[in-house]
C-alpha cells in the first residue's frame, strides 16, 4: 500500500472538517493496511513535530488521523500508535488549543482501550522526562493513574520506577499538576496487596508532600509487625519514607530507618523484588553506615547487618 494521501486532512481548520476527512480515510483502510502504514505515520510525526503557527491546522490533522485510527482499530493498531506517544503527550503543551485538544482526546482513546500486553511499552514513554511544560506533566500524571486503575498487576511490577517520577511531580508548583501526581499516586500505592502496611500507606504518601510528619511516620511504620511476605511494590512505596528518615538528625529515626530495611528484605522470598533498594537508596545506607555504626545509641543487631542485607541486591534477577 501506498502513503496514504493527508493533504485534505493536513489542510482542514475544524473539527468537524476534520472528523469528516479521517472518517473518508477510514472507510477506504483494512486491518490488512496496518502493516505497510509505516510511512504515512512517518510522515504524520514530522508533521506533529514542526511547532509553527502555520502549521497547526496540519499538526491537529495528524493527531486527529491517529485517533481515528485507534478507533477503528482498537488494540490491532496499538503497536503502530504507541511509539507516537511522546509526540503526542507533547502535544498537550501546544500553544494552539485546537492541536492539545486533539493531542489529549487521542491519548484517552489509546490508554483507555489500551491492551494488559502494552503496559510494559507505554510506562516508560510516560515516566520519561520532557520538556518540563505543566500541561504534558499534568497528561502524564492523568495516565499513569488511569493504567495503574485499570491494570493493577501490571502496574505493581512497574511500581519501582513509578514513585520516584509521582513523587517529583507531586512537587509540581502548579496546582492541577499536584492535584493529579497526588492522586495518581494513591491509585498506584492501592495496587500494593501487603495487609502489614495497608493502613500506613495514606501516612506515607502523605509525608511526600509534608516532610515534617517522616518522624513520627517512621516511628509508627517501626511498630509494624511484618508477618507476610514482602513484594517489590511494599518496598518501593516506603523507599521515599526512608531515604528522608535518613537525613533526619533524630538518632532514634536513624536507628528504625536501619532497621526497617534488613528486616523487609529479609521477608522477601525474591531478592530481584527488592531493587527499589538500589540506586540512590542502596548508596545512601551504606554511606551512613560507618557514621551509626560509631554511635553506641544507634546500633542493633538488624542495623548491623542492614548494609550486609543490601548488598545482596546487587545480585543478578533470574531469568524467567
Amino acid at each position: 500500500m501506498a502513503t496514504i494521501d493527508t493533504t485534505k486532512l493536513l489542510a482542514t481548520s475544524t473539527p468537524e472538517d476534520r472528523a469528516a476527512e479521517c472518517k473518508a480515510i477510514m472507510d477506504k483502510l483494512s486491518e490488512a493496511d496496518l502493516v505497510k502504514i509505516d510511512a504515512t505515520l512517518a510522515s504524520l510525526k514530522a508533521v506533529i513535530a514542526d511547532k509553527s503557527k502555520q502549521a497547526a491546522n496540519g499538526r491537529a490533522g495528524a493527531l486527529g488521523f491517529l485517533c481515528a485510527l485507534h478507533a477503528k482499530f482498537g488494540h490491532a493498531a496499538e503497536s503502530v500508535l504507541v511509539p507516537l506517544l511522546p509526540d503526542a503527550l507533547e502535544a498537550l503543551a501546544d500553544k494552539l488549543k485546537p492541536v492539545s485538544f486533539e493531542a489529549d482526546k487521542f491519548l484517552q482513546s489509546l490508554i483507555s482501550k489500551l491492551s494488559e500486553h502494552g503496559v510494559k511499552s507505554v510506562m516508560p514513554m510516560l515516566l520519561a522526562e520532557y520538556e518540563s511544560k505543566w500541561q504534558t506533566n499534568l497528561g502524564r500524571a492523568q495516565l499513569i493513574g488511569m493504567i495503574a486503575k485499570a491494570f493493577p498487576a501490571q502496574t505493581g511490577r512497574c511500581i519501582n520506577d513509578i514513585i520516584p517520577v509521582l513523587s517529583t511531580l507531586m512537587w509540581d508548583v502548579k496546582p492541577q499538576v499536584k492535584e493529579e501526581a497526588t492522586a495518581a499516586m494513591q491509585t498506584c500505592a492501592a495496587t500494593c496487596k501487603n495487609k502489614d502496611i495497608k493502613d500506613t500507606i495514606p501516612e506515607i504518601i502523605q509525608c511526600i508532600l509534608e516532610p515534617e510528619k517522616v518522624a513520627e511516620t517512621v516511628h509508627k511504620l517501626a511498630g509494624v509487625v511484618f508477618v507476610q511476605d514482602i513484594e517489590g511494590s511494599a518496598l518501593a512505596i516506603m523507599c521515599p519514607l526512608l531515604k528522608r528518615g535518613m537525613d533526619e538528625p533524630t538518632t532514634s529515626i536513624k536507628r528504625n530507618v536501619r532497621r526497617g530495611p534488613a528486616q523487609e528484605s529479609m521477608l522477601c522470598p525474591k531478592w530481584h523484588e527488592c531493587r527499589s533498594m538500589r540506586g540512590v537508596r542502596h548508596v545512601h545506607v551504606g554511606a551512613r553506615h560507618a557514621h551509626i555504626s560509631c554511635r553506641p545509641r544507634c546500633r542493633c543487631g538488624l542495623s548491623a547487618r542492614c548494609p550486609t542485607s543490601l548488598a545482596r541486591l546487587l545480585l543478578p534477577a533470574p531469568l524467567l
